[in-house]
């Protein structure tokens, strides 16, 4: 794929969420292709100067498409209050035992967030710990009234993903073998606790296969923000240390047959179904009953080509 071919279809993703982008941005993100910056520039002026693309104020995007720009500017404010929401979440969270790591995910860690935008975790356990951890997390954000509910969406927290640590190569869940929105998922992921990075790094490693579509990204070099990273504290280790062996075990497979037995029969259906929507197992947790991935793929190819034969004509 061309330079120029990488960045429409680079901005045509971007499009389906209304999304202007900047040069380095486009460059991060780059579709198929390994560019240099400057060849990056270099093509991006080249498509503004024969109106394949428009820019202002330093961001690209397609002719008649100014309000990709607008719907940027107002995701700013949104974005950061929930960022601030989910550090506090995670601090709250970060301390029960087995929680490995947590990361923000979806329109929040895109910087995507509108007024109406839940709060998506990414949630890795121990092996094995699964279900204790979401059980006990669902417990303390609900406490604490930052989970979300029937009444209360916008603003609180969303616990919709979990893995376990030696289940983080997330190929098989793909919609597609060129599967864009788990690639740019992963790139996005923004750590709010993670000791070490050591997640992160295995996340990363076990997931080389969107090196293959995204060859400019590094899950090290672009991040939004800071991050919150602390150490696991002697309290955290030795609930976990009376919650290891048989005892854990026991408490594992409790609280997994109490919680499938509060599971909507919809849900158990779609998991027991094989999907990649809902996915039950003891190393995967997802509970993406409208998972919007085929649809927003349709629309991306759609984007493709039409800008694609319109640069030809």
């Amino acid at each position: 794929m061309s330079t120029d071919s990488a960045i429409l279809a680079t901005i045509a993703y971007f499009d389906t969420f209304d999304f202007a982008l900047t040069p380095e941005e486009i460059f991060a993100f780059l579709w198929k292709d390994k560019a240099e910056l400057q060849d990056c520039y270099g093509s991006l002026h080249r498509l503004s100067n024969n109106q394949t693309l428009e820019t202002k104020d330093g961001f690209y995007f397609f002719p008649g498409r100014s309000s990709t720009l607008r719907r940027r500017e107002e995701s700013v404010i949104p974005t950061e209050e929930r960022l601030r929401r989910a550090e506090l979440g995670a601090r709250l969270i970060g301390w029960l035992p087995f929680v490995r790591a947590i990361f923000v995910c979806n329109s929040v860690a895109a910087e995507m967030a509108v007024e109406k935008s839940d709060i998506d975790f990414f949630v890795v356990a121990e092996a094995g710990r699964l279900w204790l951890v979401r059980f006990c997390t669902n417990i303390i954000l609900k406490i604490f009234g930052l989970r979300t509910n029937a009444e209360h969406s916008a603003g609180h927290i969303c616990l919709s993903f979990f893995a376990s640590v030696n289940d983080l190569n997330l190929a098989p869940w793909r919609v597609a073998s060129d599967d864009i929105y788990l690639a740019i998922w992963l790139r996005q992921l923004y750590p709010l606790y993670d000791p070490g990075q050591k997640i992160s790094q295995k996340i990363q490693s076990e997931n080389a296969w969107v090196s293959e579509f995204l060859r400019n990204a590094d899950f090290d070099d672009y991040k939004y923000l800071s991050g919150i990273y602390s150490a696991d504290g002697m309290v955290k280790k030795f609930k976990e240390w009376c919650l290891s062996g048989r005892l854990g075990n026991f408490v594992e497979r409790q609280l997994k047959q109490f919680q499938w037995a509060k599971l909507r029969s919809n849900i158990k259906e779609k998991a027991k179904a094989g999907g990649v929507d809902v996915v039950l197992t003891d190393g995967i947790l997802k509970f993406h009953e409208n998972d919007a991935r085929l649809g927003m793929r349709e629309k991306w190819l759609a984007r493709c080509s039409s800008n694609l034969s319109s640069r030809t004509q």
